[in-house]
């Protein structure tokens, strides 16, 4: 396992995935409960510097650990301490040497690619609540996912999870037939299936307005071929339980990707996929709601 190159691969798409980041997403809710976005990522910009300084030896001093001013440009500003520690990592012999890393221990140092290794997985999970927190859906690498579940179970889940400034939350009991990051997510006292509050949901993310036409045969359609890609009858697809709950029932979609991919299927099933676009939907809509969404588009398209 080359943890550096883990690393800089999970740093890499915490940055690719801020870039999307409108410039209203900077006061939004993440899973972090105590952060909105800008201060998660003033947080992870500070960590950057914080083991960029510990991998140069200068960790002990607790003042490099702090969060980052975001200043006019916070893309910028985190691109840039991403870099400062993908540097700091990639010196000649840096896997050699101890990091001092105050946040967790002052009475002893820690391995380099043990050090490595905690900041990757924290750069995992808090891409994963940048991504989150302005709805987009994470895709990490299958090596990635792979390695940050190895070091989420390694995480001690005792009694250090339930203070007020524990990094992580107690472990929760995950779905049945969890993707790999979910199960990495779960390890960690995350929710993995986790949505902005429904009071942030805007424009073209209400999917919940009633539609203006009658419904169409082609949504009777979709339901069908909805419900035939989740594996499910009709009437367990549509029965208004939120989407999260259809995840858990269907034995063929293990994740949101998969439900995703079950919509847009049915879409082409249907032949109107080149007359509509999925609207943003959350793990606490129902199908109907999708459906719903999709009937406005196709009264639009064919009146």
């Amino acid at each position: 396992m080359d943890v550096r190159k883990l690393d800089g691969t999970a740093v890499l798409e915490s940055v690719r995935i801020l870039e999307q980041a409108a410039p209203e997403d900077w006061a939004a809710p993440t899973p972090c409960a105590d952060w909105n976005l800008r201060e998660l990522v003033a947080h992870m910009a500070g960590q950057h510097r914080g083991f960029a300084a510990a991998a140069a030896g200068g960790g002990a001093d607790l003042s490099v650990w702090r969060p980052a001013e975001l200043g006019d440009d916070p893309v910028r500003t985190y691109r840039a301490a991403a870099d400062e520690v993908l540097e700091a990592f990639a010196q000649p012999g840096v896997l050699t040497r101890e990091f001092a890393l105050p946040e967790i221990s002052t009475t002893i140092t820690f391995p380099a690619p043990v050090a490595i290794g905690f900041h990757f997985l924290d750069h995992v999970v808090h891409g994963w609540d940048v991504a989150r927190a302005i709805g987009l859906e994470p895709r990490p690498d299958d090596d990635v996912a792979e390695a940050a579940l190895v070091f989420a179970l390694r995480v001690p889940d005792d009694e250090r999870r339930h203070g007020p400034d524990a990094q992580f939350r107690p472990a929760l009991t995950p779905a049945r037939g969890a993707g790999t990051l979910d199960l990495a997510l779960a390890a960690l006292g995350r929710t993995p299936d986790w949505t902005a509050p429904a009071d942030r949901e805007q424009g073209a993310r209400d999917i919940t307005a009633a539609p203006t036409h009658r419904e169409t045969s082609m949504l009777a359609d979709l339901r069908t071929h909805v419900a035939r890609r989740l594996g499910l009858p009709q009437e367990e697809v549509f029965d208004g339980r939120p989407l999260s709950a259809v995840l858990v029932a269907s034995p063929d979609a293990i994740n949101s990707i998969d439900l995703l991919d079950a919509f847009a299927g049915a879409l082409a099933d249907t032949g109107v996929d080149d007359d509509v676009e999925l609207p943003t939907m959350t793990l606490d809509h129902t199908a109907e709601d999708v459906v719903t969404a999709l009937g406005k588009q196709l009264a639009t398209t064919t009146s």
